[in-house]
């Protein structure tokens, strides 16, 4: 009887700890921290899941469908919040760890301002974005930010390959029009940077950080083309860069930059990808395109394209045709084929026509025929 009554006695102290674990007490649970994973996607970058630290292990059940964000973000050349709202489609435990994992998401997360997430079955498991410690986005995270110095006309990200005992290509990409958020914008740099692609064509990634003041005007941009010409020399000079291997690609105002600065400097790309390039902001661009009648240059737009006329690429095309160029490409996109890569018609969407990396970027033929351009010195 003693025996049966010990043995009574402590599952009834084992419940009474596990209830007091995860029931009594579970007011005492609270969000230590928090992480945010994002990915740049073909459309920017979105966050796919939450890390949520807590100050204890011992949890009750969780369900995704009692959690839901609700926040304010901007859009771009917008700083006028609205609100949005978002879901998750997974709730898993691991210890003390929570995942809760987005079920889509609306806005790039850089252009996020703030957000709550709350939980409506235990207000312990709510938490907001003043509580997030890091958000880790692979790749992006990778290049190393480079504030302006004196002298220099703008900032930088560099990714450095895993190699660097011999000299290797680099590709230079110019951003868009107010896309400061140079690598999380678009996957224009960071593609070039994944693990697949270095496995195939190890190389430097070189992405400028350029001032809406800056780009809209045309010798504040050659400032900029001339400090960017300064940095591949030096990395050329250190032993880094092959001189005979130098890319640039840009979309949009990058377009137009990459144009400009080859004109400014040519025979010293061996290769260019030019996206949807706004030669319209540029008569000196369309009257100097002579100059690279001996140019690689493969250019890309969607024809209908609601913020650059496709006109342009038409025209810039023809122009380099006409000087002999025979290294010249061009691809113009339908509207079918830009739908098929997650575009929208809406001029206004995050994901419009004028995306035409979209596209470009998820094509591997781009990438070898970029890499397949070399100097001749």
């Amino acid at each position: 009887m003693r025996e049966r009554i010990s043995v009574t006695l402590m599952l009834m102290v084992a419940m009474m700890l596990c209830f007091c674990g995860c029931g009594e007490q579970k007011d005492d649970i609270a969000v230590k921290d928090v992480k945010v994973y994002t990915t740049v996607t073909p459309g920017g970058q979105f966050p796919d899941r939450l890390e949520i630290e807590l100050t204890k292990d011992c949890i009750e059940d969780v369900s995704h469908s009692d959690f839901e964000m609700k926040g304010k973000a901007s859009s771009w050349l917008d700083s006028q919040k609205h609100d949005f709202t978002a879901t998750f489609s997974a709730a898993k435990v691991e210890g003390n760890k929570l995942i809760l994992t987005f079920d889509g998401f609306q806005d790039k997360y850089f252009f996020v301002d703030s957000w709550v997430v709350s939980n409506s079955k235990n207000t312990e498991l709510s938490f907001s974005s003043e509580q997030v410690s890091e958000v880790i986005t692979p790749v992006a995270d990778e290049f190393v930010y480079h504030s302006t110095k004196e002298g220099e006309a703008f900032d930088y990200q560099l990714y450095t390959p895993a190699d660097t005992s011999r000299p290797l290509p680099i590709v230079v990409v110019f951003h868009g029009y107010g896309d400061t958020h140079n690598l999380r914008a678009y996957r224009t740099s960071v593609a070039w940077a994944e693990p697949e692609a270095q496995s195939k064509r190890p190389c430097y990634v070189l992405s400028p950080i350029i001032g809406d003041d800056k780009y809209f005007e045309g010798k504040e941009r050659e400032k900029v083309f001339e400090s960017v010409h300064q940095k591949l020399q030096e990395m050329i000079d250190a032993g880094q860069v092959d001189r005979n291997r130098v890319y640039m690609m840009g979309n949009s105002f990058g377009g137009m930059s990459t144009v400009e600065y080859m004109e400014q400097y040519p025979d010293t790309i061996a290769g260019a990808l030019a996206l949807c390039s706004a030669l319209n902001y540029s008569e000196t661009a369309k009257e100097k395109l002579g100059v690279l009648k001996d140019s690689a240059i493969w250019i890309a737009q969607a024809e209908n394209d609601g913020t650059i006329p496709s006109e342009n690429s038409k025209i810039m095309y023809e122009e380099l045709i006409k000087t002999g160029n025979n290294k010249v490409k061009m691809t113009i996109y339908s509207d079918d084929e830009m739908n098929r890569v997650g575009a929208s018609p809406d001029n206004d969407s995050t994901f419009s026509y004028h995306h035409v990396e979209m596209a470009v970027m998820e094509d591997e033929n781009y990438a070898q025929w970029l890499f397949n351009q070399t100097l001749k010195w």
